[in-house]
């Protein structure tokens, strides 16, 4: 039987009046928030408790940074996983393109989420389709995959559960690909520069 997974995402406030906030796209219930990340840390057990979570789970953790834009908002999600470090990179590297006016028009013009954000997801060349789908809101939610890519470039598409959010997403069947390809396998299967958008089964 597999195990059970399940993706808890922590949001870092904006300011030092904002507290740091969890919730699960896999479960509604849960919500929680703390003046600080050790606290709120301390405090999970009883916070998935509530949340009536099966602790036999494996918990995946991401941190979001929220910014705010005259362009669009974004977000930046890292997961807190063995290969934190690169994520991190690649969201430094991210933060840098969104300072070139032209990359961060065309960052900025991809799919929103339902609540009108860009979502930037870092990513590693392992990562797979599932594992990125499964941090996707299931009422309907868009993404961008950024990774990391020689010479300090990123590479990225756009990632989706929802064609009404992603017009020209196209499904994994027409793709000839499964929620088990890595981003490594995409990439490596990509010979054209047009932003691919990928629709999550």
């Amino acid at each position: 039987m597999p195990e059970t997974v399940l993706d808890l995402i922590v949001v870092s406030p904006q300011t030092d009046e904002e507290d740091w906030i969890i919730y699960s796209p896999q479960i509604p219930g849960l919500a929680g928030g703390h003046d600080s990340f050790l606290q709120l840390r301390e405090d999970l057990p009883e916070i998935l408790r509530f949340a009536g979570v099966d602790f036999s789970a494996h918990l995946r953790t991401h941190v979001e940074e929220i910014y705010d834009s005259t362009d669009a908002d974004y977000v930046i999600r890292v997961a807190q996983d063995p290969y934190r470090k690169d994520r991190a990179a690649t969201a430094n590297r991210l933060r840098a393109a969104l300072t070139d006016e032209r990359q961060r028009y065309d960052l900025l013009s991809s799919p929103r989420t339902r609540t009108g954000e860009v979502l930037f997801i870092s990513a590693v060349a392992s990562d797979t389709l599932s594992e990125l789908a499964a941090q996707l809101h299931p009422s309907g939610d868009a993404a961008v995959i950024v990774c990391s890519v020689a010479d300090n470039f990123i590479w990225t598409f756009h990632f989706t559960n929802s064609e009404e959010l992603d017009e020209d997403a196209r499904s994994l069947v027409d793709l000839g690909i499964s929620e088990s390809t890595t981003i490594g396998e995409i990439m490596g299967q990509r010979t054209n520069s047009h932003p691919l958008a990928v629709l999550a089964a």
